[in-house]
């Protein structure tokens, strides 16, 4: 289509064609969208079942070809920046467009394709968003699609950093916090539907299956990479197995989030010509919160924007509002309510200095100890590895929570099709010691039985302060799986 229509090409500043490195970039402004929706239709014809759309979509810089360019002026009222420039307005406001142009090619493509079918999947890219570090993409594509497609290590690679380094003054939360808050973010931003996490060039079983354990303790799919080359390859039976053993447990069921942190869009935009001023001011306290609730085992998720303004927040009790001067006159209404509902608001405060190494974890002290007013958390865990991940899920019925603790995870490599001995032996040497002793703590409800689904032992329920309910999980060496029985809800 390039050949016959090279007119439907995106367009550098200089007018020249832009190469993705797998191709030129066709824009999606032009009727080559449509021509792509006629070729889908005729793929379901023949019984595909979905489309997994990766990498960028359209260039995160801008497109300037006349489509493009037309469009914006129509739009805005503007001329088109003359180049890609980061500490221009005028500049960020043609990505806006950009995105606005990607966001309706997938609707009117999800429109057509569900016309035809319903049940046809779209598993979106979502390229370096879950990395927040860079505005091409928004939260109301992931609104759209089924399930948003990410990469494992993607919020945690140095190369999308690199303004930190120019800012060595700022304070870095530990990798595992940002992959974690990844994970919920692409889960959270789709209205708790699965992630898509394609997980590359893990070298062997160990590291599969910590991989898998992880992801799945945040809700996603993990889409386990098998080089073409190495088929059959029996280092992925196990990772499969306990995909097999787990699913029919997590299938239909939503993130039972205790904790809403509000990752604002908006308020990110305000700075978008400051990256060190975004981090310092909305980022780091987005993150800050998110590692004190993911190392206090307190199941937690993410609130976007057009989420907020709709009032949609699940079952959660407890809202942190990182930048409150920044919300929408919607935004404040759906705050006053969910306080009117005994839910708990907690505003960050300038005391709570997140963006200094010395400040972030007494900042983080500060906001857990805010939490004491708030209604009890319904699962939370003790003991264990300090870096224990939680993830917690109930049915629609809510009369099964499945309950995920996750050793740490984030130590495996990917990113490459073959290692030697030695790499693949220092990574393994970084895997925890098996979690023991941890205590998982259920209040509101009492539990009628809780079985660990990786073993199918039944699991001794015990009475505990305040008229909640512990059981202990057995030894585990990458994850243990707890299904929470409850009675059914009267009505």
């Amino acid at each position: 289509m390039l050949n016959a229509h090279p007119e439907w090409a995106c367009l550098t500043s200089k007018g020249e064609q832009v190469d993705a490195g797998r191709g030129i970039h066709m824009c999606l402004n032009t009727p080559y969208a449509d021509y792509f929706l006629k070729r889908m239709l005729e793929l379901v014809d023949f019984g595909a079942d979905g489309f997994y759309f990766d990498e960028e979509h359209m260039p995160p810089a801008g497109c300037w070809c006349p489509a493009c360019k037309d469009g914006f002026a129509k739009l805005t009222g503007l001329e088109p920046p003359p180049n890609e420039d980061h500490t221009s307005p005028l500049w960020h406001k043609f990505v806006d467009y950009n995105n606005r142009v990607v966001e309706q090619a997938f609707l009117k493509w999800r429109a057509g394709l569900h016309a035809k079918r319903p049940d046809v999947v779209m598993l979106i890219s979502s390229n370096s968003y879950p990395a927040m570090i860079e505005r091409h993409l928004t939260q109301r594509l992931w609104r759209a699609t089924d399930s948003v497609k990410t990469e494992f290590h993607v919020a945690a690679r140095k190369g999308k950093y690199q303004f930190l380094d120019r800012n060595p003054q700022l304070f870095r939360p530990e990798p595992d916090v940002r992959i974690g808050f990844a994970f919920d973010l692409s889960r959270d931003a789709a209205d708790g539907r699965p992630p898509h996490i394609w997980t590359h060039g893990v070298p062997d079983e160990k590291s599969l299956l910590f991989a898998t354990g992880g992801l799945l303790t945040h809700g996603a799919i993990a889409n386990l990479d098998m080089n073409e080359k190495t088929i059959p390859n029996p280092s992925f039976k196990s990772s499969f197995d306990l995909g097999r053993k787990v699913s029919p447990f997590l299938a239909g069921t939503r993130p039972a989030s205790w904790a809403l942190i509000h990752y604002s869009e908006l308020a990110r935009d305000v700075y978008a010509t400051d990256e060190a001023a975004w981090w310092a001011r909305e980022m780091l306290p987005v993150l800050g919160a998110y590692e004190a609730l993911l190392h206090a085992r307190r199941p937690a998720g993410v609130l976007t924007d057009s989420q907020f303004e709709e009032g949609r927040f699940g079952g959660a009790k407890v809202l942190f509002l990182p930048a409150p001067e920044h919300l929408t006159e919607p935004m404040r209404k759906q705050a006053d309510a969910f306080r009117a509902r005994g839910g708990l608001v907690v505003e960050n405060r300038p005391e709570w200095r997140w963006a200094e190494p010395q400040g972030a974890a007494p900042a983080r002290e500060a906001f857990l100890k805010f939490l004491d007013a708030a209604p009890p958390c319904p699962v939370h865990a003790t003991g264990g590895h300090p870096r224990l991940h939680l993830g917690a899920f109930e049915n629609p019925e809510r009369t099964r929570m499945s309950v995920l603790l996750a050793n740490p995870f984030t130590w495996i490599f990917t990113g490459a099709a073959e290692k030697g001995e030695e790499e693949t032996k220092a990574r393994l040497d970084q895997a925890p010691a098996p979690g023991k002793g941890v205590i998982v703590t259920l209040a509101g409800r009492r539990p009628l039985k809780v079985t660990e689904i990786l073993s199918g032992n039944e699991l001794e329920i015990q009475s505990a302060a305040g008229g909640a309910w512990k059981v202990e999980a057995p030894e585990f060496e990458f994850l243990s799986f707890l299904s929470v029985e409850f009675e059914a809800a009267k009505p």
